[in-house]
Formats: C-alpha cells, sequence, structure tokens
C-alpha cells in the first residue's frame, strides 16, 4: 500500500474512533512505527490531524459538527470519565494507574490530592504527578519507547511487591464475548498481575470502546468491580454489566473542557 492510500486509511480510522495509537497504525497496516509517525507528521502538517501523546486525534476543523466539534466532546468525555474515577481514591489509598489517555485524566484530577500513593507504569502518569504531594512511584522494566511506558517481565514481577487498594485500568476495547482488551501484547500481563492485587478493579473507558474488540485479551470482565464511561453506552451493554454485578458509572461530559493542547 502506497503512502497516500495508507494515510486516507489512518483518517478513516480516526472517523471511527476520534483517537488512535502510532502503534495501532503500524500494526494495521504492517509498518515500522517509524513509518507511522512519519504519517502522522505528514497529516498534521496538512492540518488533517492533531499530535497528542501516543498518538493522533483529527484537527479540529476535520471533525467539527455545529457549534461542539467531536473532538471536543470526546476530549471532555475522557475529562469527565477521570474526574468521576479519581473521585473514588480515599485518602490513604494506595493505587495502581496504568498507561492511556484516560487513565491519564484520572491522575490530572489526582495531582491537588495529599495522603494517596500512586504506582504506574506510565511515564505521562509519573509525569502528570511530579511536583505534587502524591507518594508516586514508576514500575521498573523494558521502557518502550512509542507509547512511553514500562513494561515485561521484570515489570511484572515488581508488581507482586504491592498491594493496592484500587487499580485504574484503560483499554483498547471491551466485548461480551472476551472482556477487556487491548492492542499490545505486553500490556496484558501487567494488567492481570495487577488485578491480583488490587481491592477493587477499576476500568475507566470511553463508550466507543465497548463493542470494539481489540488485539489481545487483557482480563475478564469478571475481574472488574467498576466501569466509569459516558452515559452514550447502550442499553444493552448496561444490562449486561449489571447483570455480572459490576457497579456502572455513567457520567455526563463536561462541554466546557479547554481544549488547549498545553492542558
Amino acid at each position: 500500500m502506497n503512502a497516500a492510500k495508507r494515510r486516507e486509511g489512518i483518517i478513516s480510522m480516526l472517523k471511527s474512533t476520534s483517537f488512535v495509537k502510532m502503534s495501532d497504525i503500524a500494526s494495521h497496516f504492517n509498518v515500522s512505527n517509524e513509518t507511522a509517525r512519519r504519517d502522522l507528521d505528514y497529516l498534521q502538517h496538512q492540518n488533517i490531524v492533531r499530535r497528542i501523546y501516543g498518538g493522533a486525534v483529527l484537527a479540529e476543523r476535520t471533525v467539527s459538527q455545529g457549534p461542539v466539534s467531536r473532538l471536543s466532546r470526546f476530549t471532555s468525555e475522557l475529562n469527565s470519565i477521570g474526574m468521576a474515577a479519581a473521585d473514588m481514591v480515599k485518602t490513604g489509598d494506595a493505587v495502581f494507574i496504568g498507561p492511556g489517555s484516560t487513565t491519564l485524566q484520572v491522575a490530572r484530577h489526582l495531582r491537588d490530592r495529599k495522603d494517596i500513593t500512586v504506582v504506574t507504569n506510565s511515564f505521562a502518569v509519573a509525569n502528570e504527578l511530579y511536583n505534587t504531594d502524591v507518594t508516586t512511584y514508576i514500575l521498573g522494566g523494558l521502557l518502550s519507547k512509542d507509547e512511553q511506558d514500562i513494561r515485561g517481565d521484570l515489570a511484572n514481577s515488581y508488581v507482586s511487591n504491592f498491594y493496592f487498594d484500587k487499580v485504574f485500568l484503560g483499554c483498547g476495547g471491551i466485548t461480551m464475548d472476551y472482556g477487556v482488551m487491548d492492542f499490545s501484547t505486553t500490556h496484558s500481563p501487567i494488567h492481570g498481575h495487577v488485578v491480583k492485587r488490587s481491592g477493587k478493579c477499576i476500568l475507566v473507558a470511553s463508550s466507543k470502546k465497548f463493542g470494539t474488540p481489540a488485539f489481545v485479551s487483557a482480563c475478564s470482565l469478571d475481574d472488574i468491580h467498576t466501569i466509569v464511561t459516558d452515559n452514550q453506552l447502550s442499553e444493552e451493554y448496561c444490562m449486561f454489566l449489571q447483570e455480572r454485578n459490576i457497579q456502572l458509572v455513567l457520567v455526563e461530559p463536561s462541554m466546557e473542557y479547554s481544549l488547549d493542547p498545553d492542558e
């Protein structure tokens, strides 16, 4: 596939999911991460996409639908989900926060907290909590240059040193048949280890992730205590999750959320 066709494909992916990881592009089109990066750089130069941590979103002019763009709604969904999830953290809690754009919002809403401890394998989460009163540990292990997280056998074994009151995980997709899924085979072992070391596992995900399979199963829905998502989740999935005694928290997007790229 030539570059022009591949870039058209990337735009199609973004129109259906609002956010796409660089690693997803490389996997989907069977190209190197460097090629995927060049494609995103080219599309950003054309003002078609906007590069953000770990991937890209469509530029606002591309997705504008009236006074509020789809990008604005998507960003506000993540903010509201992160805020609701962060409210579940109590004084004295030790929590794990995994990598991802939604889990990063959880960390952002914990910045002003005191007397809590966060363990993470995400550089973005650790950086968000840097120079705050939150006691923060980052796992040791193999550094992923593309997604800026720590993974591998050493990171998995390091998790066994901790017990978490709450674990906050993101995902690539959730399906009724396969449970919680992700795009990376190296994220999945971390998910499996931390859920076994936690009192309560909380999944944070946009409603767009439900019914959307990813590459590999990360953990069973039986491991999930609570799911925080936006209020666009289908009635079918609401009923499905409630039947499995999973606590469901549906949030309304806060449309005044800033789109400042430095936020």
